[in-house]
């Protein structure tokens, strides 16, 4: 087609061209990549999702069995402790004690008395508080404090071998000094077992003669016990230790000390509590004793003083042994006064005094 001027016309493009096949397939593929990426997207989310819910829901589940384990720690310390001062404690509870277990933690354990049943000791609630890494249980228990561990004897002086009094000073006494329990003998001991005059003997009655002088009081095991340190503690063992110089001790310190073999004791030696000697024991001097004496061999008094309390000797006839250092046991020269004294007795048996766990009291508090 011809213009005016006579040039050739262009053909004009038409509207409306349908695009190449070409062109159709690249946009396709292009929105099915997109698409292909948004599930992707959508996927990795998910999964993003899981794992953060998983991670969340071990991080809980962890934490709780923690704390179920420190709960568990701690509940078991508390009771290791309750258990440890009820097998451990001797005397009347003061104040609370704190037992650790290392890396398991530590256990404080607080006594309060609840009822005072005075020459039959005493209730009192224990609470026992576990701490593991900050997590803290309270256990608590009530027991009886059981004072009345010495062994009474019978008399204010009982001999396994006789007793030979030289003159007539000194006393023997049955009466309570304090007043407070019906008066016992004055001596017991076996059958045409006392020598020597009798006038200076107090008691009811006065002598007691008896094949079997510690029955229903002391038993060769326990007599055993008591020499080894089972039946109660020795606060002193003599030797090694020094005996204790009673003028340094607090006044409320009532110990258990043990002399091994034989022993000699004056006014450097007098004191209170449980003197326990294994052997033969010598008084000279102004030896003064407030509480028990027990002693394996035989006495020889040859001093002045006291003894308020209540005076054992001879028990290693128990075992079988000849505890005769004369033509009888005892030998008393001296002045001395041998004296019943239960409250005496009672003060050196509260050092002693253990704590008996009342069947069912046991609670755990949250």
């Amino acid at each position: 087609m011809l213009h005016s001027d006579g040039s050739a016309r262009r053909p004009s493009k038409a509207p409306g061209r349908r695009p190449a096949p070409s062109d159709i397939g690249s946009r396709d593929r292009v929105r099915q990549e997109g698409f292909a990426l948004l599930v992707a997207l959508l996927a990795l989310v998910g999964l993003t999702a899981l794992a953060t819910g998983g991670f969340l829901m071990a991080n809980s589940e962890r934490k709780t069995a923690t704390n179920y384990r420190d709960v568990v720690d701690a509940l078991y310390v508390a009771d290791a402790g309750l258990s440890q001062y009820l097998g451990t404690h001797r005397g009347t509870p003061s104040s609370a004690e704190t037992y650790s277990y290392g890396t398991r933690g530590s256990a404080t354990v607080t006594p309060s008395q609840l009822v005072d049943l005075g020459s039959n000791g005493s209730v009192w609630e224990l609470s026992s508080t576990g701490t593991t890494r900050g997590t803290s249980r309270t256990v608590t228990t009530v027991a009886l404090l059981d004072i009345n561990m010495l062994p009474i004897p019978p008399g204010a002086l009982t001999s396994g071998g006789g007793v030979k009094k030289n003159g007539a000073s000194g006393g023997i006494d049955g009466t309570d000094q304090c007043g407070q329990k019906p008066q016992k003998a004055g001596v017991v001991l076996p059958p045409a077992g006392w020598s020597g005059k009798d006038d200076m003997i107090t008691g009811d009655p006065k002598i007691l003669e008896t094949p079997t002088p510690f029955q229903g009081v002391m038993t060769a095991t326990e007599w055993q016990s008591i020499l080894s340190g089972d039946r109660f503690p020795h606060t002193y063992e003599v030797p090694p230790d020094a005996f204790p110089d009673f003028s340094t001790l607090p006044s409320d310190e009532w110990p258990v000390i043990y002399v091994d073999g034989n022993g000699t004791f004056g006014s450097g030696e007098a004191g209170r509590g449980v003197l326990i000697v294994g052997g033969n024991a010598t008084l000279k001097g102004n030896f003064n004793w407030d509480g028990m004496v027990m002693v394996g061999g035989s006495v020889t008094d040859n001093g002045q003083g006291r003894l308020d309390g209540a005076v054992m000797s001879g028990l290693n006839s128990l075992l079988g042994q000849n505890v005769t250092s004369d033509d009888l046991g005892d030998v008393l020269n001296g002045t001395k006064r041998y004296r019943y004294h239960s409250c005496n007795l009672a003060n050196a048996g509260k050092s002693l005094a253990v704590l008996i766990q009342e069947p069912g009291t046991w609670s755990q508090s949250f």
